[in-house]
C-alpha cells in the first residue's frame, strides 16, 4: 500500500424502485420525489398540497360542482408530474449504479 493511503471503503448504495416512487406519490404528493432523492421538489409538492387542501375544502362547501371540476383535474395533473419525475429519477439513479430492470 502506498504511503499516505489507507484501506478503501466500500459504500453500499441501494437501488431505488421506480414503482414505489409512483405509489408514494399517489399516497401523498411529493413523497415519491423525496424517496427518489428529489427532496426539494417533494417538499414543494407537499407544501402545495397542504396549502391547497383547505382552499379546496372551502370551495367544496361553497360549490361542489366547481370544486370537483377544478380540484380533481389539478390533483391528477400534479400526481402525473410527481409520479413521472420520481419514476425517472429512480431510473436515472439505478442507471448511474449500473442496475437494470428494476
Amino acid at each position: 500500500m502506498p504511503y499516505g493511503q489507507g484501506p478503501r471503503q466500500v459504500v453500499f448504495v441501494p437501488a431505488k424502485n421506480p414503482g414505489l416512487a409512483v405509489l408514494f406519490s399517489f399516497l401523498w404528493l411529493g413523497a415519491g420525489n423525496c424517496y427518489a432523492g428529489q427532496v426539494g421538489l417533494g417538499v414543494a409538492f407537499i407544501v402545495a398540497q397542504v396549502v391547497c387542501a383547505p382552499i379546496a375544502a372551502l370551495l367544496a362547501t361553497a360549490t361542489i360542482g366547481f370544486s370537483l371540476f377544478f380540484t380533481v383535474p389539478v390533483w391528477i395533473a400534479a400526481f402525473a408530474v410527481s409520479a413521472a419525475t420520481g419514476y425517472a429519477r429512480c431510473q436515472a439513479h439505478n442507471a448511474a449504479l449500473g442496475i437494470r430492470g428494476l
